[in-house]
């Protein structure tokens, strides 16, 4: 090859002509009208449509909480989907920034206890129908854990079945046993996330309950607390409402009262086989009201018997004589051994009265 020849070869590998003019690019075999065609749009499944997993599962969440859509979110691992996760976001109503769960930021808009301010842009006719677009959401997360084993999008989470495989299932038949049927699957650490802002937000519920009631944190540790809120899970039917005041003042009190004396029936009936003692004492309660307690001691143990209330009374001896009397003919004249109250003169000139009805009954003062 001659030397222009070489010169004019080595040009075309620089991409340039022997006139120092850029060369076009050799055609690609390849391209042609068909593939431009084929090629797919921006909307298609594989760029972005319909098939994109990222953006189904980001409808789906949004679904099921409509109103991250009122706040603009900025960062945090939950930032690009609804759902957990904290995350820093602007009302767009108030203009307000935090930095909260979903739970807060259903709290804020509708204004319900959640450690926000409520959101003072949204008016009672825009809070209304917030709070139509949460209820639907909820209708969905509740239909999402509604769903079969079959339909759970991620079974490899779930925790393993502690039954024995039977010979079906162990070959991968996909026939559930009769044990499996009953017992249902057992909840995996999916679950567990799901559900963390439902526990937050009832034990947000209950502790504004005791805050706003005045009530002592010791309540938490009663046995029947406990019970009670087991109860309204394990036993209550669907939609139950407590009692009103009215109902618990009148015959839920009178129901209460017959089954405490069905409790205390066997210690009564052994008082006139061992004989009980009277115990009585006056205190003052919050709002000012003398009252005189009466209790029964026997082997068995105390029990409370009644309290009197001497509001707008004069208690001088005669007075508290008919009290003591009228005590003893309730519990049994042959049952009542002694009376026991505190060394105060009127106690004690009621003594000789009740000694004087009843001179077997023993009449005792404390110091």
């Amino acid at each position: 090859m001659s030397q222009p020849a070489r010169a004019h070869g080595k040009g075309k590998r620089k991409g340039k002509n022997t006139h120092g003019e850029p060369s076009p690019s050799p055609p690609n075999p390849s391209f042609s009208i068909s593939n431009v065609a084929s090629a797919p749009s921006v909307g298609s499944g594989a760029v972005g449509g319909h098939d994109n997993p990222v953006l189904l599962r980001q409808q789906a969440q949004e679904k099921k909480y409509p109103l991250w859509k009122y706040v603009t979110r900025k960062s945090g691992p939950g930032a690009k989907l609804g759902g957990g996760g904290n995350v820093v976001w602007t009302c767009n109503f108030c203009k307000n920034e935090f930095k909260s769960t979903y739970y807060r930021v259903k709290g804020h808009l509708l204004a319900q206890p959640c450690g926000l301010s409520a959101c003072k842009g949204v008016n009672a006719t825009k809070r209304r129908q917030l709070e139509r677009e949460d209820e639907v959401g909820l209708g969905r997360v509740e239909a999402a854990s509604k769903k079969q084993k079959n339909d759970d999008p991620l079974p490899f989470l779930r925790k393993p079945s502690t039954a024995m495989p039977s010979k079906a299932s162990k070959y991968g038949s996909g026939v559930a046993t009769e044990a499996t049927k009953k017992r249902g699957y057992l909840t995996g650490p999916m679950d567990k996330i799901f559900k963390q802002e439902a526990r937050e937000e009832m034990d947000l519920t209950i502790a504004f309950y005791f805050y706003l009631n005045f009530i002592s944190f010791n309540v938490a540790r009663s046995p029947l607390f406990i019970e009670m809120c087991r109860g309204l899970v394990e036993k209550a039917p669907s939609g139950y409402m407590p009692p009103s005041s009215e109902k618990l003042r009148t015959t839920l009190l009178v129901k209460a009262k017959k089954e405490v004396d069905k409790i205390l029936e066997p210690i009564k009936c052994t008082w006139p086989s061992s004989g009980v003692s009277i115990v009585s004492d006056g205190w003052t309660d919050t709002a000012r009201h003398p009252l005189i307690n009466f209790m029964v001691s026997s082997l068995n143990g105390p029990v409370f018997l009644k309290a009197v209330d001497a509001l707008g009374k004069y208690k001088d001896a005669e007075y508290m004589g008919d009290l003591f009397i009228k005590i003893i003919e309730d519990v049994g004249v042959d049952t009542v051994v002694q009376i026991i109250t505190d060394n105060a003169p009127v106690c004690k000139a009621a003594g000789m009265i009740v000694e004087a009805k009843y001179p077997q009954v023993f009449y005792y003062f404390s110091i």
